[in-house]
């Protein structure tokens, strides 16, 4: 399911790299970035000239997943790959299925949602 759920973004998002209105040129998938003392996996990394598109990908989302999101992979972005700090970021998740009150937790803290509707990929922008 993972793999599946992974390959449905990436593949779907390197057809057309557009989220939110901003065209990315760049799509990049089980990106590493490591320090000596910690290292962290990005599932789809998106980049155009001055902003970077962090998406973790789930089959299903759970609340955690959120702290996660927000706290490791947001919050350690910088210190894992410092030579993408100019970049603005933005968070996103991306997920075959997620409930109702998980989607607007995540809304609310300034993630972009991605669910798949059919063979699209439909996004549910966080408000700016």
């Amino acid at each position: 399911k993972v793999r599946l759920t992974k390959n449905f973004f990436y593949n779907s998002l390197k057809q057309n790299p557009v989220l939110v209105g901003k065209q990315f040129n760049s799509v990049f998938r089980n990106v590493v970035g490591s320090t000596r003392d910690s290292q962290e996996e990005y599932d789809i990394l998106l980049f155009n000239g001055d902003s970077v598109f962090i998406i973790e990908v789930k089959y299903r989302v759970h609340p955690k997943d959120i702290d996660t999101l927000i706290k490791r992979k947001g919050g350690n972005f910088l210190l894992l790959l410092p030579q993408d700090r100019d970049f603005q970021r933005h968070l996103g998740l991306a997920t075959f299925s997620i409930e109702d009150a998980v989607l607007q937790e995540a809304l609310d803290h300034g993630i972009t949602i991605l669910q798949r509707r059919g063979d699209l990929i439909e996004t549910i922008p966080a408000a700016a």
